[in-house]
């Protein structure tokens, strides 16, 4: 007993009496663990050709510019949007349901990534993105050919939803 306290039991047990010792031995076996980590780490990632990382920016920044893209035009058109696909009887509340309908397809997001994630692990992300930038393109295409409510009644508000 050093200054009147018993050494802990774990130091005991060891056969050691002061903290020096312990913290040698623990910082070593942090050592140790963390350069095995690191070496299997690098055994199992694979190189990238910087071609390859370049082509998948750039796809990806294409895929981005299109969806936001087509946000920004539909939240453009909102008005215009609100006078042809609802009815005009109450102006607030046309542009809150275009903006509802808006609000949709942010929450179609995550739906979109459960669904098109394993497909891209699959049959590959690149055919999956550009599978994705296809439909959106020919969603807000569909948007401008849908007749407005005046014509085909509550049909306009419906088709509006399921293509945005």
């Amino acid at each position: 007993m050093e200054g009147g306290f018993p050494a802990p039991i774990s130091d005991r047990l060891l056969g050691r009496n002061d903290l020096s010792g312990w913290l040698a031995d623990y910082g070593q076996r942090e050592q140790d663990d963390m350069s095995s980590f690191h070496s299997s780490r690098a055994e199992t990632t694979p190189e990238v050709e910087s071609g390859s990382v370049r082509q998948a920016v750039v796809g990806a920044g294409i895929g981005n510019t299109v969806e936001w893209y087509d946000f920004a035009i539909y939240g453009f058109l909102a008005t215009y949007i609100a006078q042809e696909f609802f009815p005009s009887a109450d102006g607030t509340a046309a542009v809150l349901s275009t903006f509802a309908v808006f609000a949709v397809a942010f929450f179609m997001r995550p739906l979109g990534g459960f669904f098109f994630g394993p497909l891209g692990d699959r049959i590959g992300r690149k055919r999956v993105l550009a599978i994705v930038v296809v439909l959106m393109s020919l969603s807000t295409l569909g948007i401008g050919l849908v007749p407005g409510y005046d014509v085909i009644g509550v049909g306009a508000p419906t088709l509006l939803v399921l293509l945005r």
